[in-house]
């Protein structure tokens, strides 16, 4: 049985393979995830443990919004000139928080991770990162109302729990006045863009939101019927899906957008 570092580090190694970067070139390493394989240590430095790098790293929990908020905090170190080379993984286990009697939810999800290489450069436009603290329209675990001692671990509730139709609104929505606020900020027309790819949460999500936009169903792509929602990894790895299927091309314009617990949001445009 493969763990969340197993897969994590996977996606870590062949983005770095594919870079023609090595582990110890690496100076920060990033891990857009929910929860790791331990509360402490963090899945970052399980990670940075498997690929030999010596760097620094931590974890982002930012849901299914966490690799947008990942490109903002590695492009802030960059800013400052305190990094070269930034590994960012997002990577989820979902399977260990659905309930399976829950025939509603946990069809829905996947488990899975993604990995990007960034360097230096100029390849994001814009962005825009957002949250709506919210803790009734989706949670998973915790122990609400309760400090250490309150609640015995027994007691503690570790799976989904999701109001399908608050959350559809608030998607739409968010990704809707999402995309089009980067587009303003970096002065692309929607025509000019390549790709519109969206956190892959559910094909009605995304057909809604295409079509509130104006957009052809070949801007919008999907693989939600192979992988599900994967949370945070699922953004990469329609990147990777495109790349190695030689449908992004270096100069394409795209737009990330993502949504999810928190509830938090995230977009940026970006030139591939």
């Amino acid at each position: 049985t493969e763990s969340l570092t197993d897969i994590a580090a996977g996606a870590g190694e062949q983005a770095l393979a594919q870079s023609g970067v090595s582990a110890k070139e690496l100076d920060l390493i990033l891990c857009a995830t929910m929860q790791g394989d331990f509360v402490t240590p963090s899945l970052a430095c399980t990670v940075q443990k498997r690929l030999g790098a010596a760097c620094a790293a931590f974890d982002i929990n930012a849901a299914c919004s966490g690799f947008l908020y990942g490109l903002e905090v590695a492009a802030g170190f960059f800013a400052r000139k305190r990094v070269r080379k930034v590994l960012l993984i997002a990577a989820e286990c979902l399977s260990k928080h659905v309930d399976w009697e829950d025939r509603a939810t946990c069809v829905l999800f996947g488990d899975g991770a993604g990995a990007v290489v960034l360097t230096q450069g100029e390849g994001l436009l814009a962005s825009r990162l957002g949250a709506v603290g919210n803790d009734e329209l989706l949670t998973i675990g915790g122990t609400p109302g309760g400090f250490p001692g309150a609640v015995k671990p027994t007691e503690m509730k570790q799976t989904v729990f999701m109001n399908g139709q608050e959350i559809y609104r608030f998607a739409v929505n968010a990704i809707c006045q999402d995309v089009e606020a980067v587009l303003k900020e970096s002065g692309i027309l929607l025509e000019e863009v390549r790709y519109i790819l969206l956190h892959q949460a559910n094909q009605r999500i995304l057909d809604t939101a295409r079509d509130r936009l104006s957009l052809p169903e070949e801007k919008v792509p999907s693989m939600i019927q192979r992988y599900g929602n994967t949370s945070a990894s699922s953004i990469p790895i329609l990147l990777d899906e495109l790349n190695r299927a030689g449908r992004l091309l270096r100069g394409d314009l795209i737009v990330l957008c993502a949504f999810g617990g928190g509830l938090t949001t995230g977009a940026a445009a970006l030139r591939w």
